[in-house]
């Protein structure tokens, strides 16, 4: 919205200039009298003066929904100038990927939740773990996969018959 004030921004600019040279002889101005219009776009709209360039740029080329995204405050200006660069069904895509990862994570964690059973937790060091793995049978672990995930916190998933080889049930740890 504050880019629709550019065009009368630009006029006042050229009336500075002008005024400065009927007035002076020359065409120096005071700091006063000099008037920046991206940094006057950016002071109105609270932005950066980099926002404001980005923000015109990104009405040139981003797709319409991630205009509309834009405006909803969906994604902000930085992401989505990233994105205006590449083809438009490239930026739906990015943008439906972004729309769809908190019911991705929502679903994961419900999937997560449901495995791990009513009980609590099991109360196991680190290295604990650690010298059951290492006092195992070699050949009992040797089809174990390990899969790394992004989560917040410190957390190790195993599953209930892994568990069991490592004769952690027996140890009455849950």
């Amino acid at each position: 919205m504050a880019l629709d004030l550019e065009p009368a921004l630009k006029a006042q600019a050229r009336s500075h200039l002008r005024f400065g040279g009927q007035a002076k002889g020359s065409s120096i101005l005071t700091k006063a009298d000099k008037l920046d219009v991206r940094e006057a776009i950016a002071r109105i709209a609270h932005v950066s003066v980099g926002n404001v360039s980005k923000v015109k740029q990104l009405l040139a080329t981003a797709c319409p929904e991630l205009l509309q995204a834009l405006r909803n405050g969906e994604v902000r200006i930085h992401r989505a100038w990233k994105w205006s660069d590449q083809p438009e069904a490239l930026q739906k895509q990015l943008l439906c990927r972004m729309h769809a990862e908190p019911g991705i994570n929502r679903t994961i964690s419900k999937c997560i939740a449901r495995h791990r059973g009513k009980r609590q937790p099991a109360s196991l060091t680190l290295r604990d773990l650690v010298l059951c793995l290492s006092s195992a049978d070699a050949r009992q672990l040797d089809s174990v996969e390990v899969h790394v995930i992004d989560a917040s916190s410190e957390a190790l998933f195993m599953s209930k018959d892994l568990f069991r080889k490592l004769g952690l049930e027996q140890k009455e740890i849950l």
